[in-house]
């Protein structure tokens, strides 16, 4: 419980305050870009995207059809490996580029 010294004390700046270490402005705490062998998980060809499982760290990554299509893929398949480039977009791992394993 704090007295009212010690309530005072906080809010004036003065006292024994919390101490919080901030990140650097420019420290990431993960990888914003990378390229590893993933499982695709799923795929809808109408929607035309799907997800893909990285084997080496873990992501979800989102897949358009159009990376298939770039690549010469017709007709990805549930469970088959592709070698994936990935980067770190604000919703997610997005892939860019999608190649067989």
């Amino acid at each position: 419980m704090l007295t009212r010294r010690g309530l005072f004390g906080l809010l004036a700046g003065g006292g024994a305050a919390p101490f919080v270490k901030l990140p650097e402005a420019n420290a990431t705490p993960f990888p914003t870009r990378g390229s590893e062998p993933c499982t695709l998980n799923w795929f809808n060809r109408v929607r035309g995207f799907g997800f893909a499982h990285g084997t080496l760290s873990g992501h979800s990554i989102f897949v358009r059809a159009s990376c298939f299509a770039k690549a010469g893929i017709e007709k990805p398949k549930w469970g088959a490996t592709y070698f994936v480039a990935w980067e770190l977009k604000p919703k997610g791992p997005f892939a860019y580029e999608i190649g067989e394993w």
